[in-house]
């Protein structure tokens, strides 16, 4: 738990300084935003183990998904992935029952919208013409634009690739590296 949360701190921060970059970042403060990031989190992790648990003994290693800790830096890449999506679709996610009062919820439904499971965000009983039911369609296209992921159990019983290929990651990179030669733009 602990890990994850100072994931999300750490992953929050690199937003803070990225307010150049990040179209919602400017409305972000304080332990508030960590903690949904941080609830976010736990709840795409729970729902990525569940979801994606495989009937076969064979697919699952000797631990299975469900009860298999997560890998070194894999609650880290889970926690940059939520923050990024919050960040870009804080106004949806705070916006609207039932994500606003329920970060986990949030990120359940971030899991099951990316893997095309036939529910998510769009799955809320929301007409599609009302402001609910069109959050509703923006949060499923920006988790859809995500592309799937394929957890699995390494032969060390840990799991891995619940994150799938983090966006995220890279911006920061390229943040950390304008930041060092102290070349940040302006919002465009």
């Amino acid at each position: 738990m602990k890990e994850l949360y100072t994931a999300c701190q750490d992953a929050y921060a690199y937003l803070t300084r990225a307010a150049a970059w990040w179209p919602n970042v400017d409305t972000l403060e304080g332990d508030d935003h960590v903690r949904y990031i941080g609830g976010m989190t736990l709840g795409y992790v729970e729902c990525a183990k569940w979801a994606e648990e495989s009937d076969d003994v064979a697919d699952v290693g000797r631990y299975g998904l469900r009860n298999a800790p997560l890998a070194p830096g894999e609650g880290a890449a889970v926690a940059a992935l939520c923050a990024s999506f919050y960040v870009n679709n804080a106004r949806d996610l705070l916006g609207y029952a039932p994500w606003k009062d329920d970060a986990g919820q949030a990120g359940h439904d971030l899991h099951l919208t990316r893997n095309g499971h036939g529910a998510g965000y769009w799955d809320r009983n929301y007409p599609r013409t009302t402001p609910a039911g069109r959050a509703g369609e923006r949060l499923s296209e920006s988790a859809r634009a995500l592309g799937e992921t394929y957890p699995y159990v390494g032969d060390d019983g840990y799991a891995y690739s619940l994150a799938g290929a983090v966006p995220f990651v890279s911006v920061a990179d390229e943040l950390a590296a304008r930041t060092s030669r102290n070349v940040i733009h302006p919002r465009r």
